[in-house]
């Protein structure tokens, strides 16, 4: 593996982090864990999460060959949803730094 494929394959872990972090926030239980307040407008949470999981595919797609960038993509969502859920379950505030609360529309301060 040369430095430009662990590069891409860097962006698309770290794309698809940041999109499973906004789907998770486009509801509201987490929404309310990691804020303290609900979402005013979800869809927006489920745009930034839709850009970033395609953001990662097609970064995995410039790593490597169209038939292993798929499989890579699909464990990288696997990895990066659990590792949300996990961080969702430990440390809710820490999704903060990933996703702020500016970029959405949030009801309340």
């Amino acid at each position: 593996m040369n430095d430009m494929q662990s590069l891409w394959l860097i962006i698309a872990f770290v794309a698809a982090f940041k999109g499973m972090a906004w789907f998770a926030l486009s509801l509201p239980a987490h929404a309310k864990q990691v804020f303290g307040t609900a979402l005013s407008q979800p869809i927006w949470s489920r745009i930034f999460g839709c850009i970033g999981v395609c953001i990662s595919l097609i970064a995995c797609t410039m790593a490597d060959h169209i038939l292993m960038a798929v499989l890579v993509w699909f464990m990288l969502l696997s990895a990066t949803a659990l590792l949300v859920a996990m961080l969702l379950s430990y440390k809710p505030q820490a999704i903060r730094l990933i996703c702020p609360k500016s970029l959405c529309g949030f009801s309340g301060g």
